[in-house]
C-alpha cells in the first residue's frame, strides 16, 4: 500500500473511537455546560455593571481635567456621554442588586455621583469663566500697550526738554504691563503667591511711572491719553486678579472632583467587590457536584486524548506529504527554466526549512542570472564607449594630422620655392618667409592647444592666482583679437558693471578662456555682425559657490549651433557639424581648455544657441579665493555646454 492508502486507514479508525468518546462525554458536558451558565447569570452581569461605572466615573473625569486645560468641547460631549453610561450602569446594578448591602452601597454610589455632577458642572463654569476673562485680560494688554506705542509715544515731542524723560516713563510703563500680564499667566501654570506679589508690584510701579510722566508738562491730548490708559490698567489689573482667584477655584474643584472619584472606587472596591466575590463562591458551590462527576470522566477525556493524538500525528502527516509535493514540483519547474517559481514554507519544522533553503538557492541563482545580464549589458556599455573613444582618438588623429600637414606642406612648398629660385626678386622672398612664419605660428597653436589640454586633464598646469581686475582682462582679450574682428567688420560691444570687484584668478589663463570663445564667436559670426560682452556681479548660495561671483557672457549672431549638439561641443574633438562650409575647421581644443579652466577655480560653463540667431556662451567664477578641487566630471555645470 501506498502511503495515502495508510494514512486513509488511520484517519478511519481515528474517527471511530472519536464517535465512541463523544457519545459516553455528551451527558457530562451538557450538566457541565449547564452549570456554568448558571454562574455567569448570577455573577457576571454584576461585575459588568459595576466595571462599566469604574470605566465611565473614569472617562467623565479625564473629560473634565482635559478640558479645563485645553477647554475643546469635544471633551463636554464625551463627559455627558460618560455621565449616561455611569447611569445606565448604575441603574442595572441597582436592578441586579439582590441583598440589602449591595442596595445601599448603590444608594451611596448615586448621592455621591449627585455631587460629581454637580462639581463638574461647576469646573465648566468656572472654565469658560477664566477662559473668556483671560481673552478679555489678554486684549486689554494688547489695548494698553497699542495706546502706549502707537498713540501716547507718538504724540510726545522728543525735542522738548521733558522728552525724553516723558518717553522713558511710557517705555516702563509699557514693561509694567507686559511684567503682571505675565506673572498671571505663570500663576495659571503654578498657583504661587509670589506671582499675586509680582503683580501689585508692577502695578505700584506702573503708578510711579504714570506720576512721572503726569509731572511733566502735558498736553491736552496727552493728558487726555494717560487718563484712558490709567482707566484700562486698572481694569485690567482687577481682571487679572479675577483669573488667578478662578484659579484657585478651579483647583479647589477639581481636588473635589478627584476626592469624589476615590470615594466612588473605595465603595465599589472595598464593599461592592467582596459582596460579588462571596455570590461568586455561593454559585461555584453549586457547581460543585459537576466538577465530582466530572472526576469520574477522567478516564474518558484520557482516550479521547490519545484519540486527538494520533489525529494531530494525522494533521503532521499531511502537512508533511502535501510539502514535499509541493517541494518536488517547484523544483522541476525550476530546472525548466523558471528562475522566479518558489516553495511555501508554511511549517517551522524541516520541511520549512527545507523549502526557505531551497527558495533561497533559486533566490540566488535568480540573482546570479540578473547579475549576468546586467554585466553583459555593462561590457557592452563598456564596448561601445570604448568604440566611440576609439572613435575619437581615430577622428581626433585625423584631424591634427590635417592641421599638421596643411601648415607643414605649406612651409615645405615655399622653402623649396626659396630653395629653387635662388635669384628671387626680395618681395618674392618676403612673401614666402611670410608664409613660412604664419604657418609656423599655426603649427606652434595646435601643438600647445594640444600640451596645454593633457597638463590640465594632469594636474600640472602652473596657477599664478592673484586678485585681478576684470576689466583689464577683457581690454586684453578684446584687444587680442580687434584685428580679427575688423577683417569680418565686426562691431564688439563690452558692457561692464563699473563696480565689479578684483576677481582671485590667473590673469593669463582667464584671458586664454575670453580669447577662445570671441575667436570662436567671430569665427561662426558672419561679416558686419554682433559680439558682445557682459559682465555683472551676483551672489549665489551654491554648493561650490557660496558667496559672491562674476558671471561673463559673450554672444554672438552668428549662424548658431543645433541644440541637440550643446551636449556635446565641450567634449575633446568635438566640432559643429553644420558649421559653414567657408568656416575654417578647429582641432575641438578650444572649449575643453576653457572647461578645463573654469572647473578649476570650481566655476561653470555652457552655450545656449539657437540656428540663425546665434549663440551665447557664459561662465561664471567666484569672485573671492576659494580651496581649489579636482574639476568634477561635468565642469560645464546645469546646462552643460560642450566645445567647439
Amino acid at each position: 500500500m501506498n502511503l495515502q492508502t495508510k494514512l486513509g486507514l488511520l484517519i478511519g479508525s481515528l474517527t471511530f473511537l472519536l464517535i465512541v468518546s463523544a457519545a459516553l462525554s455528551y451527558v457530562l458536558v451538557r450538566r457541565i455546560d449547564s452549570d456554568v451558565q448558571n454562574l455567569g447569570r448570577v455573577v457576571a452581569p454584576l461585575k459588568e455593571a459595576v466595571l462599566e461605572m469604574q470605566i465611565s466615573i473614569g472617562e467623565g473625569n479625564k473629560s473634565i481635567i482635559q478640558y479645563s486645560i485645553d477647554r475643546d468641547d469635544r471633551h463636554i460631549k464625551r463627559f455627558l456621554e460618560s455621565n449616561i453610561e455611569f447611569e445606565n450602569a448604575l441603574e442595572e446594578f441597582n436592578r441586579l442588586a439582590e441583598t440589602d448591602e449591595e442596595k445601599v452601597a448603590g444608594r451611596r454610589v448615586g448621592q455621591i455621583h449627585g455631587g460629581f455632577e454637580e462639581i463638574s458642572d461647576n469646573i465648566i463654569g468656572v472654565t469658560n469663566n477664566l477662559q473668556a476673562n483671560l481673552t478679555r485680560l489678554s486684549q486689554g494688554v494688547a489695548n494698553i500697550d497699542r495706546i502706549l506705542n502707537e498713540q501716547l509715544e507718538v504724540l510726545i515731542d522728543r525735542e522738548a526738554p521733558d522728552g525724553l524723560s516723558k518717553l522713558e516713563a511710557v517705555l516702563n510703563m509699557g514693561t509694567r504691563v507686559d511684567k503682571a500680564f505675565l506673572a498671571v499667566q505663570s500663576y495659571l501654570a503654578s498657583p504661587d503667591p509670589k506671582f499675586r506679589e509680582t503683580v501689585r508690584v508692577e502695578q505700584e510701579g506702573f503708578k510711579e511711572f504714570e506720576a512721572v510722566f503726569r509731572s511733566s508738562q502735558l498736553s491736552l491730548n496727552e493728558e487726555l491719553m494717560v487718563g484712558v490708559i490709567d482707566g484700562v490698567f486698572l481694569d485690567t489689573v482687577a481682571l487679572g486678579t479675577r483669573v488667578m482667584d478662578q484659579v484657585d477655584v478651579q483647583r479647589i474643584l477639581l481636588g473635589n472632583l478627584a476626592d469624589d472619584i476615590e470615594e466612588i472606587d473605595h465603595i465599589v472596591t472595598e464593599d461592592v467587590q467582596p459582596l460579588i466575590l462571596a455570590e461568586t463562591f455561593e454559585a461555584l458551590d453549586g457547581a460543585e457536584a459537576s466538577v465530582e462527576v466530572a472526576t469520574i470522566a477522567v478516564f474518558v477525556l484520557i482516550a479521547l486524548g490519545a484519540v486527538v493524538g494520533v489525529g494531530t500525528a494525522v494533521i503532521v502527516a499531511r502537512q508533511i506529504v502535501n510539502p514535499i509535493v509541493r517541494l518536488t514540483n517547484v523544483a522541476f519547474e525550476l530546472g525548466q527554466g523558471n528562475l522566479g517559481v518558489r516553495a511555501t514554507a508554511n511549517t517551522k519544522d524541516e520541511i520549512g526549512s527545507l523549502s526557505n533553503s531551497f527558495n533561497q538557492m533559486a533566490a540566488a541563482r535568480q540573482r546570479a542570472e540578473a547579475q549576468r545580464v546586467t554585466l553583459i549589458a555593462e561590457l557592452a556599455a563598456r564596448n561601445a564607449e570604448l568604440a566611440q573613444l576609439d572613435e575619437l582618438k581615430d577622428n581626433f588623429i585625423s584631424s591634427v594630422s590635417h592641421e599638421l600637414r596643411t601648415p607643414l606642406t605649406a612651409i615645405k612648398g615655399s622653402a623649396e620655392i626659396l630653395l629653387d629660385d635662388r635669384n628671387a626678386p626680395e618681395e618674392v622672398v618676403i612673401e614666402f618667409l611670410t608664409i613660412i612664419n604664419v604657418e609656423s605660428d599655426r603649427l606652434t597653436r595646435l601643438i600647445n592647444d594640444v600640451l596645454d589640454l593633457a597638463r590640465y586633464e594632469a594636474g600640472q598646469e602652473i596657477w599664478n592666482d592673484a586678485p585681478n581686475s576684470m576689466s583689464d582682462i577683457v581690454e586684453s582679450a578684446v584687444a587680442g583679437i580687434q584685428s580679427l574682428a575688423i577683417q569680418k567688420f565686426l562691431n564688439v560691444s563690452v558692457d561692464l558693471d563699473p563696480d565689479l570687484s578684483n576677481v582671485w584668478c590667473d590673469q593669463d589663463k582667464i584671458n586664454q578662456v575670453l580669447t577662445n570663445l570671441l575667436s570662436n564667436a567671430i569665427k561662426f559670426t558672419p561679416e558686419h555682425g554682433e559680439i558682445g560682452i557682459l559682465i555683472k556681479e551676483a551672489s549665489t548660495s551654491g554648493d561650490t559657490r557660496n558667496g559672491r561671483i562674476v558671471e561673463i557672457k559673450v554672444s554672438d549672431n552668428g549662424v548658431g549651433i543645433p541644440t541637440d549638439e550643446l551636449d556635446e561641443i565641450f567634449q575633446k574633438f568635438k566640432q559643429v557639424s553644420d558649421a559653414p562650409s567657408d568656416v575654417r575647421k578647429g582641432t575641438g581644443l578650444g572649449l575643453p581648455i576653457c572647461k578645463e579652466i573654469v572647473g578649476h577655480y570650481g566655476g561653470k560653463i555652457w552655450a545656449e544657441s539657437e540656428l540663425g540667431k546665434g549663440s551665447v556662451f557664459t561662465f561664471i567664477l567666484p569672485i573671492d579665493q576659494v580651496a581649489v578641487e579636482s574639476p568634477p566630471a561635468d565642469a560645464a555645470g546645469d546646462s552643460p555646454a560642450q566645445s567647439i
